[in-house]
């Protein structure tokens, strides 16, 4: 299919993830270099945008980071990972308001069901508002949904 279609994004991806996974490195980077500069505005594949976006997050990359899960709530407005990772460059902006605001609608979206949401809800209201019994309901809710989260651990002071 590559060679069919060699600007395809979700090809791309998918080979990123492989290289990745195998370790090829110099690959891995070839792909990613791909993905960093694609257009995302003709991509409709939620998976590959979503990890697309997590990643350029995770480098650092906030402003294309947003310009990928703004497309990802472009197609699907009700992506719990599309608000989830909007909430995370959000509170990397400190707005700490629209944060929240991103990690109640990822909630709303997975119908309640998002133990990492709710552990971000928990920071941000711990580290970054200063409120702790809101913090702790947060945290709690998290640990409830998944006992084994380490990030919903360390942050209660389990």
């Amino acid at each position: 299919m590559l060679e069919v279609q060699p600007t395809d994004f979700t090809t791309h991806y998918y080979l990123q993830e492989i290289f990745h996974r195998t370790g090829d490195l110099r690959r891995t980077l070839q792909e990613q270099s791909f993905l960093m500069k694609a257009d995302v505005e003709k991509v409709d594949d939620l998976e590959a945008l979503i990890g697309v976006g997590r990643s350029l997050l995770s480098s650092g990359n906030i402003e294309r980071a947003r310009s990928v899960l703004e497309r990802v709530l472009n197609i699907e407005p009700e992506s719990p990972e599309g608000h989830f990772y909007m909430a995370q460059i959000l509170v990397s902006e400190e707005d700490n308001a629209g944060a929240i605001a991103e990690v109640e609608a990822a909630i709303e979206a997975a119908h309640g069901n998002y133990p990492e949401a709710y552990n971000l809800k928990g920071e941000i209201y711990y580290y970054k508002e200063l409120q702790v019994p809101r913090a702790a309901e947060a945290f709690e809710m998290a640990l409830r949904q998944d006992p084994n989260l380490p990030a919903a651990h360390f942050n209660i002071g389990n």
